[in-house]
């Protein structure tokens, strides 16, 4: 029942988001288009490689360790995600959207946060039995912990850090796709035996341990970005 009430919640907040993000590209400032065009970027890449080459993804990894199958295809969603934001950022000539113009920065900053998550996620996943509503909110919750919190206190930005829970559903949507799509690829090849049962909060604490590594990674992005 509860799994039935998220997915209605959820297909109701896509919409109501993507009716936004729609009048962000009309009417919007340059920044807001930017980030409208990384939300429907972040849908479009759900739907074809978690939805549509779902399968086919799964045949050719599944001769592949899960764990690194999982690690590289969450590699290769954060960076075409991050790469679709840093071009709409320049393109709109905007600043705010992506976290660097400088898009070597950009990817410093960025991609090991989700490739340690990646990895933890999966040893996770390789116990537990979890349904992609865990999957989705985890993934917003990441996000918001590394980038949101963690993230805006290492640029001074206090408002910012506490500003960024409230968004947690604009960041579901569009960051959770970086796991979401690992994991509805990977996950009809493994079979975890332990249930959470109650112990939800297990799926949000395990892997974010990842967040330790935002503010070294995104200190050496900031060093880059001086530097070139």
């Amino acid at each position: 029942m509860m799994a039935r009430l998220f997915s209605v919640f959820f297909s109701g907040l896509v919409i109501f988001f993507a009716v936004l993000m729609v009048n962000n590209l009309l009417n919007g400032k340059p920044s807001d288009k930017a980030i409208a065009v990384g939300y429907f970027a972040a849908i479009f890449y759900t739907l074809i490689f978690g939805v549509i080459l779902c399968r086919f993804l799964r045949e050719a990894l599944s001769l592949i360790n899960p764990n690194l199958s999982f690690v590289v295809l969450t590699f290769a969603g954060s960076v075409f995600l991050e790469i679709i934001i840093w071009a709409a950022q320049n393109f709109f000539q905007a600043s705010g959207a992506a976290i660097s113009s400088n898009l070597v920065a950009d990817l410093i900053m960025t991609v090991p946060f989700y490739t340690l998550l990646s990895y933890l996620f999966a040893r996770f996943l390789l116990s537990y039995r979890l349904s992609w509503q865990m999957v989705v909110v985890a993934g917003g919750f990441y996000e918001v912990a590394a980038d949101g919190v963690i993230g805006n206190l290492v640029r001074l930005n206090l408002a910012g850090a506490l500003i960024s829970p409230l968004l947690l559903p604009l960041f579901v949507i569009t960051y959770a796709p970086i796991i979401l799509v690992p994991f509805l690829v990977i996950s009809p090849l493994i079979n975890p035996v332990l249930d959470l049962k109650g112990k939800s909060w297990l799926v949000l604490a395990k892997p974010l341990w990842a967040v330790l590594i935002f503010p070294f990674s995104l200190g050496l992005g900031l060093l880059v970005e001086k530097i070139f």
